[in-house]
C-alpha cells in the first residue's frame, strides 16, 4: 500500500524539437503534489521517459544526473507542492502556475535523432518518492540521498502522465529501419555452415 500519492497539476512537453538537441526549460515542465501518510523525510525523483512500442522497452529522455536527491520534511498528512523543469537555456522557461512550489533540480537531457518505427515520440513524465528517513522531522534534519541507493529502495509512491506525442524534426528513423533491413538481409544470405 501506498504512503505517498502523487498528483499532477500540469505538465508540458513539446509538439516538436530538433534531435541530438538539449532539453530546454520552455520545453519540459511538470507540476505536481505530494502528499504523504506518515511523518518523515522524503525524496523526489522525476524522469521524463519516451514510450517505445518495441521489445526493447522505454528510454529515459531526461532525468537528475546529481549524485544525491534532497530530502524534504513532511508531517503526516502534509502535501507539499513541487516543480521541475529542465536545463537546457532558453529565453522563455516555464514557470510553476503555484509560486510557493518546490523547485526542484533541473532535468538533464538530450532529444534522440530517431524513435523507431517513426520519428514521433510518445513523452510521459513519471514521478517517484522514496522515504529517506520516518519520523519527526525539521526543514535542516532531512539530509541528501545519494541517487544510486534508489536502486535498492522501495517507492514509498509512484505516478505517471498521459503519454504526449512530440515530432522528432530531421529525424533518422527510415535511415535506421533502412540500415537494419539491410544488414538482417546480409546476414540472412550469408555463409551457413554445415554442422560437423
Amino acid at each position: 500500500m501506498a504512503d505517498a500519492f502523487i498528483t499532477f497539476v500540469n505538465d508540458e512537453t513539446p509538439g516538436g524539437v530538433s534531435k541530438n538537441t538539449p532539453v530546454k526549460s520552455n520545453q519540459f515542465s511538470a507540476e505536481f503534489k505530494v502528499r504523504v501518510v506518515y511523518a518523515g523525510c522524503y525524496a523526489v525523483s522525476v524522469k521524463l521517459w519516451r514510450y517505445s512500442r518495441l521489445p526493447f522497452g522505454n528510454k529515459v529522455v531526461a532525468s537528475d544526473e546529481g549524485a544525491r536527491l534532497q530530502c524534504y520534511c513532511f508531517g503526516a498528512q502534509e502535501e507539499k507542492t513541487f516543480f521541475i523543469s529542465a536545463a537546457g537555456v532558453s529565453p522563455d522557461p516555464f514557470a510553476p502556475k503555484d509560486p510557493n512550489a518546490t523547485r526542484l533540480n533541473p532535468l538533464m537531457g538530450t532529444w534522440p535523432p530517431y524513435d523507431l518505427p517513426t520519428d514521433t515520440m510518445e513523452l510521459f513524465v513519471e514521478v517517484k518518492v522514496y522515504l529517506c528517513k520516518s519520523g519527526e522531522c525539521t526543514a535542516t534534519s532531512c539530509e541528501r540521498l545519494r541517487t544510486r541507493d534508489l536502486r535498492d529502495m522501495d517507492e514509498a509512491g509512484k505516478a505517471k502522465t498521459p503519454r504526449h506525442d512530440c515530432d522528432i524534426n530531421d529525424g533518422e528513423a527510415k535511415d535506421k529501419i533502412a540500415d537494419t533491413t539491410e544488414k538482417g538481409a546480409g546476414t540472412a544470405i550469408g555463409f551457413i555452415p554445415f554442422p560437423k
